[in-house]
């Protein structure tokens, strides 16, 4: 028997829209819903992942932020040790106060040492030792050497002083000193080496200074003295440079300013990773002048960067005006696949290497030279290492010598080389100077404020304006 069922308009209508619901709430089931949640599942597993990423670069930013901070800290520990003497070695503390004496109308009659101490300053032990400098010689003598004493770049301290008055309008009496050296500097900080006086090259009295001051009776004879042996090395002055004098040899082609002599200053050994050795000291073959930079290196090439660097930093080389070129005189004792450099600084503290010269290829003195930045925008740069560098994965030793560091300028049209011997510094006058205040300052001769005068085109001190900018001649550039 069939059965056949009659279905209404209306029960069609609903017939379909369950078959349609039905349907429809599969695909939901079996399609929609499945994606859906794998879709928040997959936001989720983003979410976290996004979390692992920004809690690694935050991890990165901290690292790369200590590290900078860890670079910071190295530098401001090194500089804090450089003030103080990495041991109390009597030796090095005598050839830093032969430099102060010297030159000065004073004689230093006898150096005394006490016995080593510990001082304890606000949780730090420093070790210290007290000198005993007893003198005789004159008044201005005396305050020259104060001053070379207040401004030198190691701790020593003047702890006493006592004035008595001597025959001829001389003083004598005794000048009391504290030289520190900061416990663990000598261990810790073995890469950074103070300048020292090499064997042998010591003047025959160590305590007799270039001046008998009993022979000069008079100022006129002392100027005379004083004129004669006018120590004008380096760069000083507020806000100054230095251009050196030009050469007399030959047919000169350029203007050679002397930026550093390696007479005197503190220069110091650093190396750009811990498996780079070496040492400072000053040499007595030099090309000109008394001394020369000797320096020791000795290189294992296990990074990109492998340099042993000359720090030049305190001696404040200051180059205001692109020259042609920067040479050193260079001495070589054997052949090097090292190549030698000098780094420049911007004032934004941008770092930009010259190679001079690409391997060593000679032996004795040679001048290398090299092109400095030509464009004017990054200028004034400071000189502030030389460096000896070697490949990824090379090692090598030796010694070199170097002397005068120079800029090499054009001469002018019709100029001649040995048209103006004159060296000059530029100066901003302060609030209560004069021209002795501006001499001494400069390190100056006081016999020198004539040339002052004629150079800025003044009368006295009466035009010494606060913010005037003076002219400085410097004897031979030195």
């Amino acid at each position: 028997m069939n059965f056949k069922i009659s279905l209404t308009e209306n029960e069609r209508i609903l017939l379909s829209i369950l078959v349609f619901l039905i349907v429809f709430w599969g695909m939901l089931k079996f399609f929609v819903f499945p994606q859906r949640d794998k879709i928040f599942m997959l936001n989720s597993t983003k979410d976290e992942y996004t979390d692992i990423l920004d809690r690694r670069n935050g991890i990165f930013r901290r690292e790369d932020k200590t590290e900078k901070e860890l670079i910071t800290l190295k530098e401001n520990k090194d500089d804090i040790y450089r003030k103080y003497f990495p041991s109390l070695d009597q030796a090095q503390i005598l050839y830093m106060l032969n430099n102060m004496i010297e030159n000065s109308e004073v004689r230093i009659n006898d150096i005394s040492f006490s016995p080593y101490s510990k001082e304890k300053i606000e949780g730090i032990t420093f070790d210290y030792v007290d000198i005993s400098l007893p003198y005789e010689g004159y008044y201005d003598g005396l305050m020259e050497i104060l001053k070379n004493i207040g401004t030198s770049s190691k701790k020593l301290v003047i702890t006493g002083l006592t004035i008595d008055r001597a025959d001829d309008d001389a003083v004598k009496g005794d000048i009391f000193l504290r030289a520190y050296s900061i416990e663990g500097n000598d261990d810790e900080n073995k890469d950074f080496v103070y300048m020292e006086e090499p064997k042998n090259s010591y003047k025959e009295d160590p305590f007799k200074s270039d001046f008998n001051y009993e022979k000069i009776k008079n100022s006129e004879d002392l100027s005379d003295s004083l004129e004669n042996t006018e120590n004008s090395s380096g760069i000083s002055g507020n806000s100054s440079y230095t251009y050196g004098s030009q050469e007399e040899s030959g047919e000169q082609k350029a203007n050679k300013k002397l930026l550093e002599s390696f007479d005197d200053g503190e220069i110091y050994f650093m190396p750009s990773h811990v498996d780079i050795g070496g040492r400072i000291s000053k040499s007595s073959n030099s090309k000109e002048g008394k001394y020369s930079l000797r320096l020791e290196y000795n290189i294992l090439g296990l990074e990109k960067e492998n340099r042993a660097f000359v720090d030049l930093t305190d001696e404040n080389i200051k180059i205001d005006y692109p020259p042609d070129s920067v040479g050193m005189w260079v001495y070589s004792y054997g052949y090097s696949p090292v190549t030698v450099g000098i780094r420049f600084s911007t004032q934004d503290g941008e770092k930009i290497y010259t190679n001079i010269s690409n391997g060593i290829g000679w032996t004795g003195w040679k001048y290398v030279e090299a092109k400095p930045p030509s464009d004017l925008k990054v200028y004034p740069l400071k000189i502030d290492r030389i460096y000896v560098e070697l490949n990824e994965n090379k090692n090598d030793y030796g010694v070199i010598l170097i002397d005068e560091l120079e800029a090499n300028y054009p001469l002018n049209q019709g100029q001649s080389a040995s048209e103006d011997k004159n060296t000059f510094i530029f100066y901003v006058v302060e609030k209560g100077d004069t021209l002795d205040k501006i001499c001494d300052k400069t390190h100056s001769n006081r016999n020198r404020k004539n040339d002052i005068l004629k150079y800025n085109e003044i009368s006295g001190d009466q035009d010494l304006i606060p913010g005037k900018i003076l002219v400085l001649p410097v004897q031979d550039g030195r």
